[in-house]
Parts: structure tokens; sequence; C-alpha cells
């Protein structure tokens, strides 16, 4: 799950290295730690231009900004790399 923002934000970073998103209507509910809940009506499909493809479906929150939220087995599925450098970050695409 994510923002809508950080969504975009996402869709538009990885337009550059070949990552494609497609835009799903769905009926998602989530439910938070403060007992709150929201109908989540989007999620966006995004396809890496990997050896094999793989993809990974984000359900998307219409407010607020909330960064987009993956377990490590997700991360593990998608050979996701993350390198933290002080100069910014660096993508890459295996």
């Amino acid at each position: 799950m994510g923002s809508m923002k950080a969504v975009q934000a996402f869709e538009q970073a990885g337009k550059l290295i070949g990552i494609k998103t497609v835009w799903k209507r769905t009926r998602t509910v989530m439910t938070f730690a403060n007992g709150e809940s929201a109908v989540l009506e989007w999620c966006a499909e995004f396809h890496f231009p990997t050896t094999p493809p793989v993809r990974t479906t984000v359900d998307v929150h219409n407010s607020g900004e909330i960064p987009i939220l993956m377990s490590i087995k997700q991360m593990c599925n998608l050979r996701l790399k993350l390198e933290c450098e002080q100069d910014g970050p660096r993508h890459y695409i295996n």
C-alpha cells in the first residue's frame, strides 16, 4: 500500500528504467492500527523489465503521504536491491 502521491512518484521514476504501470479499480478495505479503516478504490500493478518478468500490485490510498510499503518477502520475490548512499539513490534493474 502507498499514498497516491507516493505511487505516482514511483510510476514517474520507474518509467525512466522501463517499469510499466497498469492502473486497476479495486475495493480493498484497509484497517489500521489506530482502529480507523479506509476503502481503497485503486491499485497500481508494476511490471518490472526483468528476466523472468516480475510484477507486484500496490493498493493506493487517496490521502496522505504514505510511503509504498512492501514486505521483505515481496522485495525478495522482486529481486530488489537497495543501496543507500549519501549522494542520493541509484536505480538498478537486473
